[in-house]
């Protein structure tokens, strides 16, 4: 499972945090815990679908530079 954190989640979609948090807990961005301590990752795939379905694209250069 290839997957990226919610800040990485947060830097691709141009958002923040919180907003990428909210977008889990309501349910319209799958992610999974990988903790108790509430760590959360988001696949790949996962995130690649939603930024397509709202015509977002996303730069994945923006990570390598962090």
């Amino acid at each position: 499972m290839d997957t990226v954190t919610v800040g990485d989640a947060a830097t691709l979609l141009d958002v923040s945090t919180e907003t990428v948090r909210r977008l889990i807990d309501s349910g319209t961005l799958p992610a999974v815990r990988f903790t108790d301590i509430s760590w959360r990752r988001i696949e790949k795939k996962h995130l690649e679908e939603f930024a397509r379905s709202r015509g977002i694209t996303l730069d994945w250069s923006k990570l390598e530079t962090q």
